[in-house]
């Protein structure tokens, strides 16, 4: 890209792209994408990206993109730590949790009913669920089995009952940021992509600003 376009130096950009594609594969657009279609995979990524920005403000939200890549994925948000992690704490993930329910969540708040497509992240929550579980969150107690963590009733039930907390609230600031979620989405449904900065700006003009 850079000697395509003339340049003598890599930017930042040209970095996070090459990541990107290095994670998510190379670019391949649908040519006629339904425009309700488009719409939903945009407010999926964008309910991602405001859920993280608020519930992770250290995470650096590097791409957002409804262009698909590969042969399966049509969207993806991309968030990085500034640090490297070797251990995390029950509330981070527990934050982590919530930004995988918020694309499925955000399709719902917005456009009024849940849409199908967000089978990966269900996988991320029931994956990290079961990691809670293991650690002995759910009713101050661990599973006898660690491999069936659920087959405790008492750790299903306060799974089920920490799963919807984590819904609800989720839905709480989808509905009250609603309004950066939707310029979010319609940047997306503008560009196909959003860089680092894009994202940034859109944040900034919001009022969620790093502190």
């Amino acid at each position: 890209t850079t000697i395509r376009d003339g340049r003598d130096a890599i930017s930042q950009l040209d970095i996070e792209n090459a990541l990107t594609e290095q994670i998510v594969g190379v670019a391949n657009p649908i040519s006629e994408f339904d425009p309700e279609q488009r719409e939903q995979v945009a407010t999926h990524e964008a309910g991602h990206a405001l859920v993280s920005r608020i519930l992770l403000p250290t995470m650096r939200i590097t791409s957002l993109s409804i262009i698909r890549r590969g042969r399966g994925i049509l969207g993806f948000m991309r968030d990085v730590s500034p640090e490297e992690l070797y251990a995390m704490r029950v509330a981070r993930l527990c934050a982590r949790i919530q930004v995988s329910w918020a694309g499925d969540i955000a399709c719902e708040v917005i456009m009024g009913e849940r849409w199908m497509g967000g089978a990966g992240d269900f996988q991320h929550v029931g994956t990290m669920m079961t990691v809670l579980a293991q650690h002995g969150v759910f009713a101050d107690k661990l599973p006898l089995d660690p491999m069936d963590a659920f087959a405790d009733e008492e750790i299903q039930k306060a799974a089920d009952n920490y799963s919807a907390r984590m819904k609800a609230g989720t839905r709480g600031l989808i509905t009250k940021y609603q309004e950066v979620t939707e310029a979010l989405r319609d940047g997306l449904l503008e560009h196909g992509e959003l860089n680092s900065k894009q994202i940034l700006d859109t944040f900034d003009a919001h009022g969620l600003a790093k502190s």
